[in-house]
C-alpha cells in the first residue's frame, strides 16, 4: 500500500508546531513572572511590585527588576551570602543601624539567609512546563 507525503500538510503541521512552540515559552515566561511577584517577600510591596517582564524575541523572555536588593534578599548576606564572610564596617570601628527602632552598634553582624524566592518560583513553573505545552498545542489544533 503506497503513502503519500502531502507536502502543503507537512508545511502546515510545522507553522503549527512552530506557533505552539513560541506560545507555551510566553506561558512559561509569564508564570514564572507571576510567581516570582507573588513568592517576592514584602515588606513594603517595592520589591514585588518592580519585577518586570520583557520579550526579547519569540522564544526568549527577561524577567528583572531594578531594585538593588532584590539579589541579597534572595542571595543572603554575610556567613550566608556568596562571600561567606562576616558583615564589618568598611571605616571606622563599628556598624550602625536602626532594629526595632533602637539604633545598634556592632563591630561585625552574621548577615541573613537568603529567602530563595526566584528559585522557588522557577521550580514552581517547571512543574507547569507539560501543562503550558499541551495548552498551547490544543490551541494551534494540533490536539
Amino acid at each position: 500500500m503506497p503513502a503519500y507525503i502531502q507536502e502543503d500538510r507537512i508545511r502546515e503541521i510545522a507553522r503549527k508546531a512552530s506557533m505552539a512552540v513560541k506560545q507555551a515559552v510566553e506561558y512559561t515566561a509569564l508564570d514564572v513572572w507571576g510567581n516570582i511577584r507573588e513568592n517576592s517577600p514584602v515588606n513594603h510591596g517595592r520589591l514585588a511590585g518592580s519585577w518586570q517582564m520583557n520579550r526579547l524575541s519569540s522564544l526568549r523572555y527577561k524577567v528583572q527588576t531594578a531594585v538593588a536588593y532584590a539579589r541579597y534578599i534572595n542571595d543572603g548576606t554575610g556567613i550566608y551570602g556568596p562571600r561567606r564572610q562576616p558583615i564589618r564596617p568598611r571605616s571606622g570601628q563599628a556598624l550602625v543601624f536602626q532594629s526595632q527602632g533602637r539604633t545598634v552598634f556592632a563591630r561585625s553582624v552574621r548577615g541573613m539567609k537568603g529567602r530563595k524566592y526566584i528559585e522557588k518560583s522557577i521550580e514552581q513553573t517547571e512543574h507547569r512546563k507539560a501543562e503550558f505545552v499541551e495548552t498551547a498545542l490544543e490551541e494551534v489544533g494540533l490536539i
